[in-house]
């Protein structure tokens, strides 16, 4: 406006009304670069702060998951397998399937088993998982059970850690009774894969080489097996000597003609005749 000289309050008023909204345009302008600027640093301070929180993370997430990675399983025992048929003169069969599935296991060199003989008493025991494991002195404990029906046999296994009774892995694996040898070696597997055992080209072998055994004097083997594992002061063991006797006579006349169940002679416990 310089030195302009105004002639009437009107004059003024107009002046000073365009001085005020040239103002106000003016901080208006202002503002918004001023907000436009505010909304930069937020969305970079937002944006700064999100990458650091989750590579904090993903960082303690990878220590984490190296400290807490699942320890090797090198020693384990398998309880005796529940009878499901609900029939108690069947309970030669579970405690046979047992014993079978031990021995497969057994037969892997880095793996130490608990013997038959030390998990039998816990036979329908009220132990927790974690106690068991303890007093058996085992990484993890493997239970299940076992159905015959008709010319068919169903095992149901679990895996269970020692320190925390919790259940590491389960399956089912359903076979017809004479292949009921390539079934143990199945289960066997399947353990072996969860726990991460490393198998020699021999033991991976044995494991999965295709058996099939008559089931007629599979069935005599095991009757002799539980016959024999009563204990020679048993009374139970008198009581059966003549069905047992009867399963011998079968299992001998099986035995003449069958390559794996004289391979399998060479762990028979007990004197065969006949």
């Amino acid at each position: 406006m310089g030195d302009r000289a105004f002639r009437s309050p009107d004059e003024i008023k107009t002046s000073v009304s365009t001085i005020t909204h040239s103002l106000s345009a003016e901080i208006k302008r202002h503002k918004r670069s001023a907000m436009l600027l505010v909304a930069t640093i937020v969305i970079g301070v937002t944006a700064f702060s999100y990458f650091f929180y989750f590579s904090r993370v993903r960082g303690r997430s990878a220590i984490s998951g190296e400290t807490t990675a699942k320890p090797a399983i090198r020693s384990l025992a398998v309880l005796p397998l529940e009878n499901l048929s609900g029939d108690a003169s069947q309970d030669y069969f579970a405690d046979g399937m047992t014993e079978e599935l031990n021995t497969e296991l057994a037969k892997i060199g880095t793996l130490r088993v608990i013997s038959r003989s030390s998990t039998m008493g816990y036979k329908g025991t009220r132990k927790s998982i974690p106690e068991i494991a303890r007093e058996l002195n085992v990484e993890a404990i493997v239970q299940g059970s076992v159905l015959r029906s008709g010319d068919k046999v169903r095992i149901n296994t679990q895996l269970f850690s020692a320190s925390t009774g919790q259940n590491l892995w389960a399956n089912s694996y359903e076979r017809a009774l004479r292949d009921v040898l390539s079934l143990q070696g199945e289960v066997a597997r399947g353990i072996v894969d969860e726990i991460k055992i490393k198998l020699t080209p021999q033991e991976q072998a044995v494991l999965t080489r295709a058996r099939s055994i008559n089931p007629e004097a599979q069935d005599a083997y095991l009757k002799g097996l539980d016959y024999f594992n009563q204990g020679v002061n048993n009374p139970v063991r008198e009581e059966k000597k003549v069905f047992y006797e009867k399963s011998l006579v079968t299992f001998n006349r099986q035995l003449r003609s069958n390559r794996t169940m004289r391979r399998r002679m060479q762990l028979w416990p007990i004197p065969i005749g006949g």
